[in-house]
This record gives structure tokens, C-alpha cells and sequence, in this order.
């Protein structure tokens, strides 16, 4: 029962030591063997001592792993890194929506994490080997795989994870993990050193889409997918395809407000200077509509990495709650943005609409 949930849960394992072979890297190869077998080694150890307890402490976290890795690996079909860890602990305010959508991968998973955790817990069917003396090292065996994958993925500066045991793996990306989002800290925001010359317009609104690819947006008249804005397409410009900043609405909204750059982009996306600054410095007023915040239930919290520091800074800040129907959530969008418009004075826009964000069946009415 062991043997298979190891052989269920890592997947790309041969795959791996293929590519290593191919690539004629020998110390990585030598490494990613020595893990694997220190971790095979360390379940067994779990597996097999002779103390319930013991056996049942480490059953649940490794299977718990396991389950965590199966479960992505059904919705995403590859395995997860230190990145994608800190991801979900930011938008853990969406679990409540994940779990609906992804219901079955979780169904799955809770069946692997109990057959994970009756395959290490039920007692030994070997006989006992066990001494005197390996009562009291065992327990602490299984902390050799954590501490060594760790290792890796910091070396590594969050790579190096690729197919390791997902018996140990999650539990050592979820450890540095709460380290980095319990000791990160970030520089003062640079000022904006430009001088804005005479205003091009008026108003400017940025209108930030979710979930949208380029091929559904097009300007080409009597196009199939978007005709009634080919009917404008006078008043408008069109920039050609282009690739968000990540393929997650989280990162990308925060690299657009956070005015990063490729060239420089992990300082920069701490240190630029915000897209409200820039605004502001031209001389406009600032508005903020956010089209999701009603599916945030964490009293008080913001998204997409925005802080209150952040959120003070904007003039006029609006939170779409859920007593809005997710279908007219974009409607009331656009209502705001027409109001804020209406003043007549210089205002800068940015709005984010709700669009096809998952579950993408609830966007429109029933």
C-alpha cells in the first residue's frame, strides 16, 4: 500500500532522470538520486517504527504532502513550486470558490491522503528489526529529506524541486514559504523623477480584463467575437497581442500597478514607483474600481498584492461586494467608471473587471 501511494503521487520521476541523462548532468542526477533514495529510506522509517504514535505523527503530514501534490497535479497536470506556494497563501481568500470548481481533484485527494496516512500508520507487517537504540533516532529521520530539498530550492533561488518525493517535497516548500512571508521585507517606493508635460486627454482608464486571451478581443469588422466593439474601432488602438506579466491575475495585476520592468524585474516591482504616483504626478485624480473584491470573505483584505499603504494613496477607491450577481458585476464596472468620468476633471482610471475569472460558468446569468 506504501509502494503505491509513492508510485501515484510523483509523477515525471523517470522523466526527470531522462532529461538528466540526456543533458549529461551527473551531479544533479547524483543528487536527485541520493534525495530519493534518503527519502524512500525515511519513509520506511516512518513506516516501521515500532511506536503507533511516531508512525501516526508522521502519517498525516506525509500524506497530507502527497495529497497536496496529487490534487494539483490533477488540475494543473504538472507539480508545484516555491512560487506557486507563496501564490496560494495570497489568494487563500479564493479557496472557498477553488474547492467548488475543483471538487472532484479534492475528492481524490482526500482519498489519497487517507490511504496515505493507513499505509504509514496501520502497524508494520514485518517483523520488527528495530533496536533499542533506533527508538530514539527513527522519529527524527523523516526531517533529513525536508531539510535537504530545502536546501536545494534555496541554492537554487526557488528552482531544484523538479520531481523530488511528494511524500517530503510540499512539506519543505511550504516551510520556506512561511519564512519568506514571515521575515520579507521591501524598500521605500522611488518618486517619480519625470516632469509631465501638457496633458493629452482628459480622462484615462485603464481597464484590466481577467481571463481574457487575445484572440477573443478583435477590431476586424464583423468579426464573429467581439462585433460591437469593431464598431468603434475609430476611437480606437490597437497594440497587437502581448502576454501578461504571469499566468496568474495575481502577479499580473500587481506587476502592471508596480510599473515593473523586464529588464530589472525583482527590484523594480518592489521599488518603482506605483502607477497612482505616475498619475498623480501628472495631475490626475486617482480612482481604483476593484469588480472582485466581493468574493473576498476576509474582513479587511485587498488584493493582488496591494497594501493599505498602497490603498491610501488612491483618491477614490471602490469595492464591488457580493450583493451584486457575478453576471452584473462588469455592468456596475462600467456605471462607475461613466459617473467618475462625468465630473470633468483630470482622472485616471483603473479598473479591474471581473470578466472570465474561475468559476468562468457563473460570469453569466443561468
Amino acid at each position: 500500500m506504501l509502494l503505491a501511494v509513492i508510485l501515484l503521487t510523483n509523477h515525471g520521476f523517470i522523466d526527470r532522470i531522462r532529461l538528466l541523462i540526456d543533458d549529461q548532468r551527473q551531479l544533479t542526477l547524483m543528487i536527485f538520486s541520493i534525495i530519493w533514495v534518503i527519502s524512500v529510506l525515511a519513509v520506511l522509517a516512518a513506516a516501521f517504527h515500532p511506536n503507533w504514535i511516531i508512525r501516526l505523527l508522521w502519517a498525516v503530514p506525509l500524506a497530507i504532502s502527497s495529497a497536496a501534490a496529487y490534487g494539483y497535479y490533477l488540475v494543473q497536470g504538472s507539480e508545484f513550486f516555491i512560487f506557486d506556494v507563496l501564490t496560494f497563501w495570497t489568494v487563500r481568500h479564493e479557496a472557498h470558490r477553488a474547492s467548488e470548481f475543483y471538487s472532484d481533484a479534492i475528492w481524490w485527494s482526500v482519498a489519497v491522503a487517507i490511504l496515505g496516512v493507513i499505509a504509514i500508520a496501520m502497524p508494520p507487517s514485518l517483523p520488527q528489526l528495530a533496536t533499542r537504540k533506533n527508538r530514539y533516532w527513527s522519529p527524527l529521520v523523516p526531517m533529513l529529506p525536508i531539510v535537504l530539498i530545502a536546501g536545494v530550492v534555496i541554492y537554487r533561488e526557488g528552482k531544484g524541486s523538479d520531481a523530488l518525493p511528494k511524500q517530503f517535497s510540499p512539506l519543505s516548500l511550504a516551510a520556506i514559504a512561511a519564512y519568506k512571508v514571515n521575515s520579507g521585507t521591501f524598500p521605500e517606493r522611488e518618486i517619480v523623477s519625470m516632469t509631465p508635460e501638457r496633458k493629452q486627454a482628459r480622462a484615462i482608464v485603464l481597464l484590466v480584463d481577467e481571463s481574457i486571451r487575445s484572440d477573443f478581443v478583435s477590431l476586424e469588422p464583423r468579426n464573429p467575437v467581439t462585433p460591437q466593439l469593431a464598431e468603434r474601432r475609430s476611437r480606437l488602438i490597437d497594440f497587437g497581442p502581448a502576454v501578461s506579466g504571469s499566468n496568474c491575475s495575481l502577479q499580473s495585476n500587481a506587476l502592471l500597478r508596480f510599473m515593473a520592468y523586464p529588464r530589472d524585474l525583482i527590484q523594480s516591482v518592489k521599488a518603482s514607483p506605483t502607477v497612482w504616483q505616475y498619475a498623480k504626478r501628472a495631475g490626475y485624480r486617482t480612482v481604483f474600481i476593484d469588480a472582485q473584491a466581493g468574493f473576498v470573505t476576509v474582513y479587511g483584505k485587498l488584493q493582488n498584492y496591494m497594501t493599505p499603504a498602497e490603498a491610501i494613496t488612491i483618491d477614490q477607491f471602490y469595492k464591488l461586494d457580493n450583493a451584486i450577481r457575478t453576471h452584473d458585476l462588469d455592468d456596475e464596472l462600467v456605471n462607475i467608471v461613466l459617473k467618475e468620468m462625468s465630473v470633468g476633471d483630470s482622472v485616471f482610471i483603473y479598473a479591474n473587471k471581473n470578466g472570465a475569472h474561475f468559476p468562468y460558468s457563473d460570469g453569466s446569468p443561468a
